[in-house]
């Protein structure tokens, strides 16, 4: 993913989580790196396990992200990581995690259907930067067999 697009997307999550939860902005910072980190790494590992359809549908808008898989997954690693860095703030993390990963997803919805990336498994494969051709290999019937035992 381009670094100009993930810098957007960050600094939109930061005012975003200074207003809502009214946090300092060194906890912030930590925060939303570690939000952009579980963004970049977790959608990348989901794609690679259980295919490309659910990010297509969302990045698309014919799905949204509420009640998806993505952003259940997305939203538990998040929550885990910010309950473990930031023990004063443990009773929120999954709401800070929920809401962060809203922003991101939105944010990166919002790049992708702004961008000329086409919008299709290439389009997408290109704009997150993974090879299209693993992609398609992730896509395929034996690779979401093999998908749920890792």
């Amino acid at each position: 993913m381009e670094q100009q697009i993930i810098n957007q997307i960050k600094d939109t999550l930061v005012s975003s989580l200074k207003n809502k939860f009214g946090l300092e902005d060194a906890v912030i910072d930590k925060m939303t790196a570690m939000g952009v980190n579980n963004l970049t790494s977790g959608l990348k590992q989901y794609v690679l396990k259980n295919g490309t359809t659910e990010i297509e549908d969302i990045l698309t808008g014919k799905m949204e992200l509420a009640g998806s898989g993505i952003r259940k997954s997305l939203t538990e690693g998040l929550g885990k990581e910010l309950a473990s860095g930031f023990t004063q703030e443990a009773g929120r993390s999954g709401e800070i995690a929920e809401f962060s990963i809203d922003n991101l997803v939105g944010g990166l919805k919002g790049a992708f259907l702004s961008s000329t990336h086409s919008k299709d498994i290439d389009g997408i494969a290109d704009f997150i930067g993974v090879d299209k051709n693993l992609l398609k290999m992730a896509n395929s019937p034996a690779a979401k067999f093999f998908g749920k035992f890792f």
